[in-house]
């Protein structure tokens, strides 16, 4: 989800978790005052099982709300390949549309400079591609096929390049990677035009922020290493000008320039070892494909950026209203639950009846590991509805069983006794404090 605000923070997944406890601490207070006292009057939520009740069914309008909103999440997900699935992204360097015909698949027209992604399609087969180049500015640009030949759980980039008469496609030499940034920053990939001298081919693409450069993170090739332990990104200073296309690299999402560092130029002033190649304002996890290209003979560049998997576009303060939702149900569920069945237990069963309570949140537990160690859906906004449905069963039967049940009566006196614990110094304590009194 987008956490930017006000143009300049931006908020993390996990910060939003403070809220639940923040909430309740501010709630408890608020019901027990204001809330239960101003419903009182009207003859609402007077007696602890309609508080039980109307909790209940607020944890279960949570979780349709929090479905709501996975619906309108779910097309800014990344693609998830299967196992013979392949992702293709297809990137016109022309200043000229291109008719892209793959056969048995997919025909259709890329615009200059544009975009075009096969998502999904078979994985490990060889495509017979015809590309025919037409417009102005590529009459000289005769048609040519293409052998697109995909492999299974991966994405690749194709660039389509023009070389004075002739047109081409050039692969990437590394795969994209599809899959968000779990901490919601942007995740980079470059490919170079137009660095053939010697100057630009040793530089190194970094990142300015003001008078600062910035360090960024490298994604390693690999996920895990031989022992099952996942490789961590590793941080460095800038990215090195390659061939044709870098590694994949993250950043924290905010605007920055992209300055070109020549370490071989002899002088004591940084300014003059670098030159600037462009701004880029990636967004909160998204995942880019930066095309930048190099004038010939000239400090001169051209950025295109295209996106990979589509950054997050609902805001995540949407969040809040489920989050108020719950809380509020968690107040006048757990805290009334614990006060009820405490008061309603038998004095020498107190303990006993707080322990099951807790009990039942230990089984609640249990029936959510189930249901996402078997997963009975694919898309999570189906587990949030299905979770609400269980609950609003869950509160019918257990409004019918408040309406049958007679409340304990507690008399003044063992109220008393309950709510006073008298402490009682043991015997040998008692004796040692009455011999240090009588010395």
């Amino acid at each position: 989800m987008n956490g930017e605000v006000f143009g300049s923070f931006t908020i993390k997944p996990d910060q939003m978790q403070v809220l639940n406890p923040f909430l309740i601490l501010a709630f408890i207070p608020i019901f027990d005052q204001l809330i239960y006292p101003a419903f009182a009057k009207i003859g609402l939520l007077k007696k602890p099982l309609q508080r039980l009740t109307v909790g209940g069914v607020l944890a279960g309008i949570a979780f349709v709300v929090s479905g709501i909103l996975e619906l309108q999440l779910e097309p800014t997900y990344a693609v998830k390949l299967g196992a013979n699935e392949a992702h293709v992204n297809f990137i016109n360097g022309l200043p000229c549309s291109v008719r892209m015909e793959i056969g048995g698949i997919n025909s259709t027209q890329i615009e200059e400079f544009g975009q075009h992604i096969l998502k999904q399609i078979e994985g490990g087969k060889t495509y017979a591609a015809k590309f025919t180049p037409a417009g102005e500015g590529c009459s000289s640009y005769k048609p040519f096929d293409y052998q697109l030949e995909t492999t299974n759980e991966e994405a690749r980039s194709y660039m389509i390049m023009g070389d004075g008469t002739t047109a081409s496609i050039k692969k990437a030499n590394t795969p994209d990677k599809l899959k968000k940034d779990g901490e919601g920053a942007s995740k980079l990939k470059f490919l170079f035009i137009g660095f053939d001298d010697p100057t630009s081919r040793n530089g190194t693409i970094q990142f300015r922020e003001g008078d600062e450069l910035m360090k960024v993170w490298q994604e390693p090739d690999i996920e895990t290493d031989e022992h099952g332990k996942r490789v961590k990104p590793v941080s460095v200073k800038g990215v090195q000008v390659a061939d044709f296309d870098s590694g994949i690299y993250k950043m924290e999402p905010h605007e920055t320039t992209l300055v070109l560092m020549t370490p071989n130029i002899e002088s004591q002033d940084i300014s003059k070892k670098y030159v600037t190649v462009g701004t880029i304002k990636p967004k909160q996890g998204g995942n880019y494909l930066y095309v930048i290209k190099k004038e010939s003979g000239e400090d001169k560049f051209e950025i295109k950026d295209y996106v990979i998997t589509q950054p997050n576009s609902i805001h995540m303060l949407w969040l809040i209203p489920q989050f108020v939702i719950i809380t509020v149900g968690e107040v006048m569920f757990s805290v009334t639950g614990l006060q009820f069945a405490f008061s309603q237990a038998p004095s020498s069963m107190k303990s006993v009846l707080q322990a099951s309570w807790l009990l039942t949140v230990a089984f609640g537990n249990v029936i959510v590991v189930f249901l996402a160690e078997f997963k009975p859906f694919e898309e999570q906004s189906k587990e949030f509805f299905l979770y609400s449905g269980l609950m609003f069963v869950d509160m019918i039967i257990f409004a019918v069983l408040a309406y049958f049940y007679i409340p304990v009566e507690i008399s003044e006196e063992d109220d008393k006794d309950t709510n006073t614990v008298e402490m009682r110094e043991s015997s040998p304590t008692r004796k040692k404090n009455e011999e240090y009194k009588e010395a």
